[in-house]
C-alpha cells in the first residue's frame, strides 16, 4: 500500500487476550465492584503486554432516548479510563 508515495507496511492485529468486558446495572455508569474486579484483570494484562493499545467506547441499550443513551455510553466511557488511568494504564476514549 501506499499513502503519498510513502511506502506503508500493513499491520497484522496480534491476537489479544484482553476481552473482558465490564457491565453496568440499567441506567448506570459508576463501577461496581465486579466492573472493578474485570478492570483489574484487564489491567494486569495490559502491564504485561505495554505494546497492547486499548480504544474505549461506552454503550448503553435501546432503552432511553438516543441522546440519552450516547450520554450515558459517554459518562460509563469515562469512568473506566479514569480507574484505569489511576492504576497507571493510558487510555484512549473513541
Amino acid at each position: 500500500m501506499q499513502i503519498r508515495g510513502k511506502k506503508v507496511e500493513k499491520v497484522k492485529e496480534k491476537e489479544c487476550e484482553l476481552k473482558k468486558v465490564v457491565y453496568h446495572a440499567f441506567g448506570e455508569f459508576e463501577l461496581s465492584q465486579d466492573a472493578k474486579n474485570t478492570l483489574n484483570e484487564n489491567v494486569a494484562y495490559l502491564i504485561n503486554n505495554p505494546e497492547v493499545k486499548v480504544v474505549l467506547e461506552g454503550h448503553a441499550d435501546e432503552r432511553g432516548t438516543g441522546k440519552y443513551n450516547i450520554k450515558l455510553g459517554k459518562k460509563r466511557a469515562q469512568k473506566v479510563k479514569e480507574y484505569y488511568e489511576s492504576k497507571g494504564i493510558e487510555m484512549v476514549v473513541g
